[in-house]
């Protein structure tokens, strides 16, 4: 029992690791682990490179999903894409405000 509590906490729950930070949410997911934009993830610029990653293979699909018309897949590959480029700059931001505290005076 204890080996399973200890390999659902690496799965789900607060402080699980996903695609570009940490999740915060207190039980399983309810947002079917759309980690990319979600409110309960906090980023990590550690992870851009996951979140990069999740942004060339969108990009990838929807020029694909656009070639084969489908209008509903091009508007949530959109959205993602969006996501993405919002964490990143999210990210961004938190490694300038780092960078700006940690400055010795």
């Amino acid at each position: 029992m204890r080996l399973l509590t200890q390999q659902v906490r690496l799965r789900v729950g607060t402080l699980a690791s996903v695609c570009g930070g940490e999740c915060t949410f207190d039980g399983y997911c309810p947002f079917h682990f759309e980690c990319i934009g979600c409110a309960f993830k906090v980023p990590d610029p550690r992870k851009r490179y996951q979140v990069e990653e999740k942004r060339r293979w969108a990009e990838e699909r929807l020029s694909y999903y656009e070639q084969e018309g489908l209008v509903l897949e091009v508007e949530k590959i959109r959205d993602l894409i969006r996501a993405c480029v919002e964490e990143l700059e999210e990210m961004h931001l938190s490694e300038s405000r780092y960078m700006v505290l940690s400055i010795p005076k």
